[in-house]
């Protein structure tokens, strides 16, 4: 028997499995045409069909989306446009989170091995906002900064879109703290970082907060020798593992007392 739209229909499965309906109720529904329901699943299915823009919705064909949805037609640009202008910051970061929970009650994070990163979102709309260094592109751009917090597979934790102007040390110490708190983690944790972290004051910081090991990885080999003092160490992931192994055991042997460790290991980039 033939099945249009199975890949739909496997998404949708998907999704629901993994607690997607019931993160999307932290969305006030403000009774429009369609509820944050429709307005998430056809951002899903966006995503899945590289679909970059709301606009392009228009001229598409939409029938596989129909699968995802319980209303006649799907949300179009206009729509999508004012339910973003609907939506507040509070809300969102409340659906970051609660997206958090479920991937977590499916098995999908755990938040012990921890990877944090920076990226340059270029802007091309009409508000005035500041530039940001596009490291890639090598030059300064209009643009906003994404701040994620990613486990050891690469899989989403928590993520925020903050301003150009925004302190590093200041939203890593926040999506830590936030993913802490969310994730119910209490147990030592791996943070990984790229040199754009490599400051005493953030140490400093990370250490009062009782965060116990810290993993900053540089692509430079040739900085071996400023940072040997620290101990130099070339590790993939799987050595991650075993660190935080080690450190759970440290713990456990110390009355609950926690001695926070600063490790660099070198992944340099492929050739």
């Amino acid at each position: 028997m033939k099945v249009s739209n199975a890949g739909m229909l496997l998404l949708k499965a998907m999704l629901r499995d993994i607690g997607f309906d019931e993160a999307i109720k932290v969305i006030s529904d403000q009774g429009r045409r369609f509820s944050p329901r429709e307005f998430a699943y056809t951002l899903a299915w966006m995503t899945v069909n590289g679909v970059d823009a709301p606009y392009q919705l228009n001229e598409m064909d939409l029938s596989d989306l129909a699968v995802l949805l319980t209303v006649p037609r799907p949300p179009l640009k206009d729509d999508l446009y004012d339910f973003y202008e609907a939506l507040t910051e509070d809300e969102c970061d409340a659906l970051v989170d609660e997206l958090a929970r479920s991937y977590q009650r499916a098995g999908l994070i755990d938040g012990f091995v921890v990877f944090f990163d920076n990226h340059t979102i270029p802007y091309y709309g009409g508000v005035p906002i500041g530039f940001v260094y596009h490291a890639t592109r090598n030059m300064p751009i209009r643009g906003i900064h994404l701040a994620q917090l990613n486990n050891l597979n690469g899989n989403f934790i928590l993520f925020k879109l903050v301003p150009s102007t925004t302190e590093f040390a200041g939203i890593l110490i926040e999506l830590i703290e936030r993913m802490k708190r969310v994730l119910n983690i209490t147990t030592p944790l791996i943070l990984v970082v790229d040199r754009e972290a490599e400051a005493l004051p953030l140490f400093q910081e990370l250490n009062r907060r009782r965060i116990c090991f810290i993993v900053v990885i540089t692509k430079n080999g040739e900085r071996g020798d400023k940072i040997a003092r620290y101990g130099f160490i070339d590790a993939p992931n799987v050595h991650l593992q075993k660190r935080y192994e080690k450190l759970q055991e440290k713990e456990n042997g110390c009355a609950g007392r926690l001695y926070p460790e600063i490790f660099y290991c070198t992944v340099r980039a492929r050739e």
